[in-house]
């Protein structure tokens, strides 16, 4: 008998922010695994803006979505039927599962995943934005009374990041946008400074909090927030630049604007490029870090975590806008590794 499951498919590409308009929840065959194969049930979809750069008609990073094909996505699975010596029945894996209720994959396309942490965590602070936190700070050079300015600091980047700064000894500023955003990092994380970044007191907010200079920039936004920034960065200081979430829902063919390029020069600073799989041989040693001060209680994982299938374009939409803080996850099937009475959400 013929498996069927539900996928999201893109409709059509957004114009600006997504709308679930966007996107069609369709019933489709699951096709058996062909020999090296496996079929995962999906228990997490990890809401990442990066998807968003390929849901335009003209390359951005990366060729365009086709139209009518499932949306891409990381997940985070369960192995229910393998073709593979890889995988047995009952792995857990990640991987690049799409929007999708099951996913028949490469087994070679998948990473096994240990039970010795929640499973969710291997799609946040375990993996690309733990990663991307550890491996910016370490590229940037981030060391004990420095400041370092972390942009986008209630995502689940920036979340991994301030923390470990803290842990480095440094003097962190965050920024942030919303009042939820901004409540929550005062109160949940020990910074020495959060600065609503859309706030018309945002350059005096900024020039307080800067004092002398700011030595590191972790910047994922561009834009304005970006020009602000150079302007207070200390005398060598360092901007490592892993994203424009500023322009990706721009018009297709629009590249991110940095200005103040001049500051480069007066204050000879380091601008820094940043592209997390330039690290990947380095990654077993980091995520051993990672593990590290987890179970020390010095790294904590936020998560923001809607329940249900149906929702994935709406948790995708609340990204670009003053989204909840943490790392947001679609929970579409029941998680193995917690018991029913558990919750996971933002602790």
């Amino acid at each position: 008998m013929v498996q069927s499951h539900r996928s999201w498919i893109l409709a059509r590409y957004p114009d600006g922010i997504p709308v679930p308009a966007d996107f069609e929840l369709r019933e489709m065959a699951v096709p058996a695994p062909a020999p090296g194969q496996v079929r995962v049930r999906v228990i997490y979809l990890s809401m990442d803006p990066a998807p968003r750069m390929r849901m335009d008609p003209k390359p951005r990073m990366g060729p365009p979505l086709p139209l009518g094909s499932v949306v891409i996505g990381r997940g985070a699975g369960i192995v229910e039927e393998t073709a593979s010596a890889a995988h047995k029945v009952g792995d857990l894996v990640t991987g690049e599962l799409g929007w999708q209720e099951q996913a028949v994959l490469d087994a070679q396309a998948l990473q096994s995943i240990a039970r010795t942490t929640p499973l969710s965590y291997a799609l946040g602070v375990l993996a690309s934005s733990g990663l991307t936190a550890y491996f910016t700070l370490r590229e940037g050079q981030a060391r004990s009374g420095q400041t370092v300015l972390v942009s986008a600091a209630a995502g689940s980047v920036g979340l991994a990041a301030c923390q470990i700064a803290s842990i480095l000894e440094c003097r962190v500023i965050a920024c942030a946008h919303g009042e939820e955003q901004l409540r929550f990092l005062s109160t949940r994380l020990q910074l020495d400074a959060v600065i609503d970044d859309t706030a018309p007191t945002f350059a005096r907010a900024l020039e307080q909090a800067a004092g002398s200079g700011i030595d590191l920039f972790l910047d994922s936004v561009g834009g304005a927030l970006h020009d602000a920034v150079m302007e207070r960065l200390s005398v060598a200081g360092r901007a490592i630049l892993y994203g424009f979430i500023s322009a990706y829902n721009a018009a297709a063919g629009t590249e991110p604007q940095y200005g103040r390029l001049y500051q480069v020069i007066k204050r000879r600073a380091h601008l820094q490029g940043f592209l997390l799989g330039d690290h990947a041989a380095a990654f077993p040693q980091a995520l051993e870090q990672l593990t590290h001060w987890i179970r020390a209680g010095k790294l904590r994982s936020f998560e923001a975590i809607t329940e249900g299938f149906e929702y994935v374009p709406e948790a995708f939409a609340r990204l670009f806008g003053e989204a909840t803080p943490g790392k947001h996850l679609v929970r579409i099937s029941p998680d193995p590794t917690i018991s029913p009475q558990e919750k996971e959400t933002i602790p």
